[in-house]
């Protein structure tokens, strides 16, 4: 990797945006990914409108991706600190510790397996009402919005979530087997056979797609909740048929999950997130 000049391949190899999810308490490639979609949605944009090449339509990024940009655009691409990086990069890519290998080459057992798969849980907090306190369990807005919040961290707009994580890893199975009749069965089994048969893979792909769903009208209608009840006594008096109808969007998509692994574990129902690609 050239790391001479500021680049995004380069600042994936250096580390950057690791650093940064670490940081921010992002999951991992949550950064990069931010990052590369603005850039690309920038790049698309001064080719096919050249006299509006810095156009790019911020409604479809949450105010972190754009903050995650802007820092990418003032820090990593600035030729100071990125002669920083460049330096740090070569002072440990041409050491042998730095070479990255899958398995150890003498390990020679457990072959496809690690110790740390990578994956990073999102910090959620537990609600507590410091007024309450003690007193048994008490329901408010504030309870409703923390647990909304507690679900974004979960699940954010867009990529990124854990449900994402799976899915974009899955995304990259392609299973090739040997030139024998039972390796091609077992490849079919998972990756599908072509036309309406997804296999294992893109069956446990459509849930991932499902629980990310579940989640987002969940989060989505305990704000829309919160907005409409502000104070704890009209919430008290919601009905149970009012609140089955202002959540009958979260619960749709949960009602999908039981049928995980069906044909019907597909979305028919609530509002998709637009920018879970």
């Amino acid at each position: 990797m050239d790391v001479n000049t500021p680049s995004f391949d380069g600042a994936v190899a250096a580390g950057v945006f690791k650093t940064y999810d670490s940081e921010h308490h992002k999951p991992d490639g949550w950064t990069e990914n931010a990052v590369g979609r603005i850039r690309d949605e920038i790049h698309d944009n001064a080719r096919d409108h050249p006299k509006n090449i810095d156009f790019l339509d911020e409604s479809n990024y949450s105010k972190e991706e754009l903050d995650a940009y802007d820092w990418y655009q003032d820090h990593v691409l600035d030729i100071n600190n990125w002669t920083k990086i460049a330096t740090e990069f070569n002072k440990k890519s041409g050491s042998k510790d730095a070479v990255q290998y899958e398995h150890a080459p003498a390990e020679g057992k457990n072959y496809g397996l690690k110790d740390d798969d990578g994956f990073r849980p999102p910090v959620v907090h537990e609600w507590s009402d410091s007024v309450d306190k003690g007193k048994g369990v008490a329901v408010n807005t504030q309870a409703l919005r923390h647990f909304a919040k507690q679900l974004e961290a979960i699940e954010p707009d867009g990529t990124g979530g854990v449900a994402w994580q799976a899915w974009d890893k899955l995304n990259k199975v392609s299973i090739k087997p040997g030139g024998f009749a039972k390796a091609e069965v077992l490849r079919q089994k998972i990756n599908g056979a072509g036309g309406d048969d997804d296999g294992l893979r893109g069956g446990t792909m459509d849930t991932l797609m499902t629980v990310h769903q579940a989640i987002y009208n969940l989060r989505k209608s305990l704000i829309k909740l919160a907005d409409e009840y502000d104070s704890a006594e009209e919430l008290n008096k919601m009905t149970g048929d009012q609140l089955t109808d202002a959540m009958k969007n979260a619960w749709a998509q949960i009602e999908k999950l039981k049928n995980s692994g069906t044909d019907e574990a597909s979305l028919d129902k609530g509002t998709p997130d637009s920018l879970f690609k």
